[in-house]
Order: structure tokens, then C-alpha cells, then sequence
């Protein structure tokens, strides 16, 4: 017998609805006959059975099973202004800001996380954030050899009398830590990604920012109008995947493309660089660490449009109500 197909997920009968239960504040603010005009909402949203998808091996036939994993909350505040700076028959400027600040909380997890628990780059625990990164950290490039170079954590023993001793030494004399042996870690530099990534993996900060919002102005005048909307965010962190895939260089030299940042890769008379040397045979210089994680922050100019308004007294002689022509650009910037 054989199969034609696979089981992505297996189903749990143990599994429950999501629950949302949300509580908000606000009120609306006018001043100055008008001109000045916005809003401010408090708001927090706990939601609990929240649901995710734990690996397992893959021998089950099968690779993750989804579970409930505890309850998340939300809270943050919304903040909208618009003032009309200028406001006459001929002339109108209005400004307007948006920003929205909130904080992700981890209230409870199921019983079977012990407080926290891991699913691929990011730390679950009780306290902390659903967005928090969790890496191995970057430990620059060694330079002798040119090789990546990770922080771990390395044990050593040493008897009653300080003398160096190994785990074999250990296990084999059955001894009791305390009484026959002492242990040490040390947090070292290594070229071992796999030792790095199974020993001293550390929360690297989040992908929730502190800050976002937007920004926009619009112009009147006879007529002629221009509309600009920008986008902006501030705080939080990010990988960048992209960056990370245009530096690996294992195995990858058939058609594939580099970063320009190549160039300074190390080589013997280019000895203090942060670029690994390029050896299609070396496996972990591009793998996932604190090296590829970068700021989130921006500023984007999200549209400008220019459009003028022929008068009425052109437009209803040939019988049409209101004609405007207008360009419109989107996507024009973004500075990071």
C-alpha cells in the first residue's frame, strides 16, 4: 500500500473558539467654530483560547497540531487632529495627525507551557509580548578564518581542586554536581550556528512599534488643489529577509544574485569586516540572527494629488454641473 498525499495538520478535539471580549472610550472635540477638530479613544481587547499551530515530528505523519495557548490582551489609545490654518473664500490649508500606541500582553498560556514556550523565532511567556523576536545574537566575523561567528553558552567542570574535568569524567565516575564537581558557562563566541541556536537564543526586542500614525495637508486656492498623505512609524524591530537571502553564499553561486555589500566580504588582506568570507561551502553565514534584525521605523509619502475645479459659470452654460482635472501619484517615497 502507499499514499498519494500527506496530512498538513491533524484536527483536535480538544480545540476551542477564540473569545474576544473589548472595552473602549472615546470622545469627539470640536473648537473654534470648527476649525479645530479631532478625537481620543482609550481602548483594551482580551482575547483568550487563543489559537496556534505547535509543531511535532514529523514522523507523526504530520508536523503541527493546533492548540489553544492562552489569552492576549491589547491596549492603546487613537489619537486624531485636523486644524484649519487658513479658512477664506479664496484660500484654505488644513493639517491633520493620526497616531495610534498600544501594548501586547501575554496574561495567561495553558498549563503545559510552564509560563513560556517557543514556536519558530518568537518567545511566548507570561508578561511578555506575542511579538517578541526571539534570536541567536550575532557575534561579528572571526578574523583569522573569515567565518560567522554566534554567541553560545559553554559548560566546563572542574573537580573539588579546580582541575579541569569533562562530561565523559562525569558520567562515567557517576559524580554529583556540588559534592565531586563544579559547573561553569561561560557565553562565548562560536563558529557553531546549531550550538548557538540550541543554547543561547535571547528575547531581541519586538516587531510591535511604539508608534504609528499618519500625517496629511491640503491646499485651496482659486480653484487649484493639492492633497498630500504620508505614513509614519516609530519603534519596534524587523528582519530583513530580503537583505538576509542577497548574503548567503552557501551553496548559491548558480544564477544567484548579491547584495552589493558582497564586495566586502573578508578575504586575508580584508581581515576586519562584518561580511563573512564567500565559500559556497560554509553553511550558516546568512542564517537567522540578530544580525539581519533592523529598526522598523519609516516615513512614507503615501500620495499627492494635484486637481483644479473649472468654475460654474464655464461648466453650466454647456450643461455640466462640475468638472475637475486632477494627477494623482501613489507610492512616492519612503525613507528608512
Amino acid at each position: 500500500m502507499f499514499s498519494d498525499g500527506t496530512i498538513a495538520q491533524k484536527g483536535n478535539p480538544d480545540l476551542k473558539w477564540e473569545k474576544t471580549n473589548s472595552w473602549n472610550v472615546g470622545f469627539d472635540y470640536s473648537f473654534f467654530k470648527g476649525r479645530l477638530t479631532g478625537s481620543i479613544e482609550y481602548f483594551i481587547r482580551q482575547t483568550s483560547n487563543m489559537l496556534d499551530y505547535r509543531r511535532v515530528a514529523s514522523s507523526n505523519g504530520y508536523s503541527s497540531i493546533p492548540v489553544n495557548f492562552g489569552s492576549v490582551r491589547n491596549n492603546g489609545i487613537d489619537f486624531e487632529i485636523s486644524y484649519d490654518i487658513f479658512r477664506n473664500k479664496d484660500f484654505e490649508w488644513n493639517v491633520g495627525l493620526n497616531f495610534t500606541s498600544y501594548k501586547n500582553k501575554i496574561v495567561e498560556l495553558s498549563p503545559e507551557y510552564n509560563g513560556q514556550y517557543i514556536s519558530g523565532n518568537y518567545l511566548f511567556r507570561e508578561g511578555g509580548s506575542i511579538y517578541n523576536l526571539y534570536l541567536v545574537q550575532w557575534g561579528g566575523v572571526d578574523p583569522e578564518t573569515g567565518l560567522a561567528q554566534y554567541w553560545t553558552n559553554n559548560n566546563y567542570y572542574f573537580d573539588m581542586k579546580g582541575n579541569a574535568i569533562t562530561a565523559a569524567d562525569i558520567e562515567d565516575g557517576g559524580l554529583v554536581e556540588g559534592t565531586d564537581y563544579t559547573k561553569e558557562t561561560r557565553y562565548e563566541l562560536t563558529t557553531n550556528y546549531n550550538s548557538a541556536y540550541t543554547s543561547a537564543r535571547k528575547e531581541s526586542g519586538s516587531i510591535l512599534p511604539d508608534v504609528y500614525g499618519g500625517f496629511n495637508t491640503s491646499l485651496k486656492w482659486k480653484g487649484f488643489d493639492l492633497y498630500v498623505q504620508t505614513s509614519w512609524q516609530w519603534g519596534g524591530k524587523m528582519m530583513d529577509t530580503g537583505y538576509q537571502r542577497l548574503m548567503n553564499t552557501y551553496n548559491n553561486f548558480d544564477g544567484q544574485n548579491f547584495h552589493k555589500n558582497i564586495l566586502n566580504a573578508w578575504t586575508p588582506e580584508n581581515r576586519y569586516t562584518n561580511v563573512p568570507r564567500v565559500n559556497p561551502n560554509d553553511q550558516y553565514p546568512a542564517s537567522t540572527s540578530t544580525n539581519f534584525m533592523i529598526k522598523s521605523d519609516f516615513f512614507s509619502i503615501d500620495n499627492i494629488t494635484l486637481g483644479y475645479t473649472f468654475p460654474k459659470r464655464l461648466t453650466l452654460p454647456i450643461g455640466i454641473e462640475a468638472l475637475r482635472i486632477f494627477g494623482s501619484a501613489e507610492n512616492v517615497c519612503i525613507v528608512v
